[in-house]
């Protein structure tokens, strides 16, 4: 292995590398422009479980918490559906314009390009899968007036 020359003033530090001179560190720098894994709202908090893209299909699964009494925006997306299962609370769903109450182990199809929204009651919390072409983008959201 060739060795590293480090200027005098790094003699107490050291330099991780392989053979072929590619750090440990590379693979963090790179994540750095990555998707958020965790992210606040002002209507609670999300966590990305899971990210994969594969044969032209991309699917992202998140756990969003909501606070009770607050929403997220009445919204659809140009590029991709959604499956949510509801794990605690309970909210009221709307999708194109009709509301309906969820609770645990709800099971619920957003169809690409439908709009949709849910407020909740108590402070609710659902496993949302989103499935679609390319990759998942927040940007994707397009927020309506409610």
């Amino acid at each position: 292995m060739d060795r590293i020359s480090l200027p005098e003033e790094a003699e107490n530090c050291i330099a991780l590398a392989d053979e072929q001179g590619n750090t440990p560190l590379e693979a963090p720098v790179a994540q750095k422009n990555a998707r958020p894994m965790y992210e606040e709202r002002h209507w609670g908090d999300y966590r990305v479980l899971d990210y994969k893209q594969a044969d032209g299909v991309s699917s992202l699964v998140k756990r969003i918490c909501i606070e009770a009494g607050k929403a997220i925006s009445y919204q659809y997306h140009n590029k991709r559906s959604e499956i949510w299962v509801i794990v605690s609370g309970t909210g009221v769903l709307t999708i194109e314009d009709e509301d309906s109450a969820v609770s645990p182990g709800h099971v619920v199809q957003i169809p690409l390009g439908a709009k949709h929204s849910v407020r909740a009651e108590t402070e609710l919390e659902f496993i949302e899968v989103q499935l679609g072409a390319g990759a998942l983008e927040e940007e994707d959201i397009v927020r309506l007036p409610r």
